[in-house]
């Protein structure tokens, strides 16, 4: 490709011949030169600058984020017994002085991301433990995939989770965390694609990390509670805290609405059929 499209001016070659050479090669060759410069100093600008942006040091949340998430997937790569694996991160608790829940946050969000392709902090050496397209959760299909994914890894890992879950505000902690992990919030932050993913040709709405599993939220929550990772109170808990959110902060209980009406219903159920038990004994 050329640099310039030059197109003969007979006063331009007067110039050039003060300037440069007679011909005027010399005054065209100092523009060419003069681009060539601007545009390497233009590279040198921008490789700087994305230089700059992946040397950035993580902010100390994100770090410990990872930490979990690598030491889980050490767990995973190499069968750890569920006694082991509690050691390992327990260990990394006690090393970064943090929380149960701490641990018990990026532990469930290290399982739900195995369902997606790996996320780009991942290193090599983890990157075949992860599913190799992102479901699209627009569809029923798409979200029948991702649910059957995730309960898989209830069922091998969930276990483990209710280790790390000592109170019902821990629980509550953890439905949060599903919520800023459906939002692509805080630490799970990610960057916006394109209106389509050009290489596997996925809705751009199925391959924002999280976000993914915006549309299953309500079904999480059942495979949670059907799992006994959370229980009840905590669900209710959690229901009644987000009711005193702002408007912009009730999404995922909106969407929730008809499964919190079931426990609520069944718990009714419940008490009715213990009330005539009762009766039945006197």
């Amino acid at each position: 490709m050329r640099l310039v499209d030059y197109s003969y001016d007979s006063d331009a070659e007067a110039d050039s011949v003060v300037n440069g050479s007679a011909d005027g090669t010399g005054g065209l060759a100092a523009g060419a030169v003069g681009q060539l410069d601007a545009a390497a100093e233009g590279s040198t600008a921008a490789a700087a600058a994305q230089g700059s942006r992946q040397q950035a040091p993580l902010d100390p949340e994100t770090m410990f984020m990872q930490e979990v998430g690598e030491t889980f997937l050490r767990c995973v790569k190499e069968r750890f017994a569920e006694v082991n694996a509690v050691i390992e991160l327990n260990g990394l608790k006690i090393a970064e002085d943090r929380t149960f829940a701490d641990c018990a946050r990026y532990i469930f969000t290290s399982m739900m991301q195995l369902c997606l392709p790996a996320p780009a902090w991942v290193s090599s050496e983890y990157r075949p433990l992860f599913s190799v397209d992102a479901p699209d959760s627009s569809t029923k299909e798409g979200k029948l995939t991702l649910l059957a994914r995730f309960k898989q890894q209830l069922t091998e890992w969930g276990t483990l989770l209710r280790r790390f879950l000592k109170s019902e505000d821990d629980q509550v902690e953890l439905l949060l965390t599903l919520e800023e992990y459906c939002s692509n919030e805080g630490v799970f932050e990610v960057d916006e694609p394109a209106d389509e993913d050009s290489e596997t040709n996925i809705p751009a709405a199925a391959t924002v990390g999280g976000a993914a599993f915006a549309p299953v939220f309500a079904n999480l929550l059942q495979l949670l509670y059907d799992n006994e990772v959370i229980e009840e109170a905590a669900i209710t808990s959690w229901a009644a805290e987000k009711e005193h959110a702002d408007e912009s902060e009730k999404l995922f209980l909106q969407k929730s609405a008809a499964f919190l009406e079931w426990l609520k219903t069944a718990d009714e159920e419940e008490g009715e059929d213990s009330s005539d038990e009762n009766d039945s004994e006197r």
